[in-house]
């Protein structure tokens, strides 16, 4: 039997600590039929970088506005229930390689006009 395995998006994770949002509830019930089918659900370093800067940002700047202290307790929350996939730095060196490779090709269409 092959156990499912996904990698949760920042979206996702600001969605699941916010109670308020309107899209709480459907994600909540989406990760918890998958957790009851056994998936393994994973976050990045990256993710959590991603969510610190939208938690602790404000929000005059789409950002939620929260301290440090209360986006902590919801990183806290988010490692207790899933597990950390850690890059290697062949994954960061693509993962570079790609963004470069994207950034160029912007640039020579934005430059065009």
């Amino acid at each position: 039997m092959v156990i499912a395995s996904y990698l949760v998006d920042t979206n996702i994770l600001l969605r699941i600590t916010r109670r308020s949002d309107p899209e709480h509830k459907v994600v909540d019930t989406a990760l918890a039929r998958l957790a009851g089918k056994g998936a393994i659900l994973y976050y990045t370093h990256q993710n959590i970088a991603e969510l610190w800067n939208a938690m602790t940002g404000p929000v005059q700047r789409n950002g939620l506005g929260l301290t440090p202290a209360e986006t902590e307790r919801e990183v806290l929350a988010i490692e207790a229930g899933m597990n950390f996939l850690p890059d290697s730095e062949a994954v960061y060196r693509e993962c570079v390689g790609s963004l470069w490779r994207i950034a160029s090709q912007e640039f020579r269409f934005t430059t065009l006009d």
